[in-house]
């Protein structure tokens, strides 16, 4: 079984993002990306042939549209559930995340276990994020979906590090627990809560656009798991973590809690 499986959310068009991903980062990992359906044949002619060449497209009977995210999240939850029972450890993630692999393994099996962990949830956490009401925005939300004014803390979505007991337990809460639109907030917030488990926060290993111009620019290599970037810059990256040495920057926030993993 695979020390980890990779699910990416991807959007029917984005052939590119998913080449980018193949040639790079996803090269030697065990991955899928999943996507919706599309109200455009040509584009799902061409889903067909690059899933007929590749095998790793997994297509959910509702429109890609980012009102049906949350149930791109629980088709990711139930494909590990059914199909990668022995996989360690399961990493959520965007089309438009490059994910460092091979520190990836390094820190899973020296910093956690190769033997997996129990009730992990590893992210990069938002805290007391209010509710917004605004008819200007795109993420509005009504009273009537969500009564509070503030969301339970929750994981942003671009990289969320499950351990399979995680996997399991939100898909089984999603089956019974009334419909969220947002993912983030209803997966890894809501139902988080409801299943009493708690994130923790991955620091400084995940990191923003900035910080890794800054890191190619320099041709350094900090530790890091994984990055927001567009993926133009995938194959300039995979080349700077395979070629260069690093320097080491394991997050303090992190030890703490790795033997309670571990042990349970």
């Amino acid at each position: 079984p695979p020390l980890f499986v990779v699910i990416v959310h991807s959007a029917p068009g984005h052939e590119y993002h998913r080449r980018a991903i193949r040639s790079t980062w996803g090269r030697s990992a065990h991955l899928v990306f999943l996507v919706g359906e599309t109200n455009s044949s040509g584009v799902q002619e061409s889903l067909e042939r690059e899933n007929d060449r590749h095998r790793d497209l997994v297509q959910g009977s509702f429109l890609d549209s980012y009102r049906n995210l949350t149930y791109k999240h629980v088709l990711g939850l139930k494909w590990v559930t059914y199909h990668c029972p022995g996989a360690k450890y399961v990493l959520k993630t965007d089309d438009d995340v490059f994910v460092n692999t091979p520190f990836l393994e390094e820190f899973l099996t020296r910093e956690l276990s190769p033997l997996g962990a129990r009730r992990l949830v590893l992210c990069e956490v938002l805290y007391s994020s209010i509710v917004k009401r605004s008819y200007r925005s795109k993420w509005r939300v009504s009273h009537k979906e969500f009564a509070d004014r503030w969301y339970p803390d929750y994981c942003t979505g671009w990289a969320i590090l499950y351990s399979p007991d995680a996997v399991f337990r939100l898909y089984r809460e999603a089956q019974r627990s009334e419909y969220f639109w947002i993912d983030d907030v209803h997966i890894t917030g809501t139902l988080l809560s409801k299943i009493n488990y708690t994130h923790t926060h991955v620091g400084p290993l995940g990191i923003l656009e900035p910080r890794t111009y800054q890191m190619m620019r320099k041709g350094e290599v900090e530790d890091f798991l994984f990055s927001l970037l567009p993926p133009s810059y995938f194959e300039e990256l995979w080349y700077l973590v395979n070629t260069r040495s690093r320097i080491p920057k394991t997050a303090p926030s992190i030890q703490p809690r790795l033997r309670s993993w571990i042990s349970r």
